[in-house]
């Protein structure tokens, strides 16, 4: 790829007091990617965090961007998704309860639709939890007609310009 061309995929990693799980979350991505047949890079979304996390990025020499207060994970992905100069923009949790190896498998998926969702194992959560989100699963994915694995997931990848066309629908305030 020629340098200055944009990324195919930029990941976005919305940020708040997560201080401890921003190298080890870089790391494995870049573990993760490494040798991928696309072109990336990683974008993280400090959502004024107070931990410090603003120095690990600095530290480190990670690419990121700033809020100078806490505005919400909304915020920060939206943030996150306007900077992004790819065709493709994939949001991660910043908490490891995601494996950036399924990006990879993800990212197949990526030319025959706008959004591809990848889901946790549910039965990480405590069986209460599970319940919940087992039912309202169901009921989802009753109503659209298909299987909806995790209704919250924080592990998506969708076509920039999609995202960009229903921003002015989405809402999100700011504290």
């Amino acid at each position: 790829m020629q340098a200055g061309r944009p990324k195919d995929l930029t990941i976005v990693v919305p940020v708040y007091n997560d201080r401890e799980s921003i190298v080890p979350l870089k790391t494995e991505i870049d573990a993760a990617l490494a040798g991928a047949p696309f072109t990336w890079d990683v974008l993280f979304v400090d959502d004024g965090s107070t931990d410090g996390s603003r120095e690990i990025f600095a530290t480190h020499g990670l690419r990121f961007l700033s809020h100078s207060r806490n505005r919400g994970y909304g915020a920060a992905i939206k943030t996150g998704v306007r900077a992004a100069d790819s065709e493709f923009v994939c949001i991660i949790d910043c908490d490891s309860t995601y494996d950036p190896r399924d990006l990879l498998r993800l990212m197949r998926f990526v030319p025959e639709y706008s959004v591809v969702v990848g889901a946790r194992d549910p039965r990480r959560n405590a069986w209460p939890a599970y319940l919940g989100k087992g039912i309202s699963c169901f009921l989802l994915g009753a109503v659209f007609g298909r299987e909806v694995a995790d209704i919250n997931s924080g592990l998506r990848i969708l076509r920039r310009a999609t995202f960009e066309k229903y921003l002015p629908a989405l809402r999100i305030a700011s504290r």
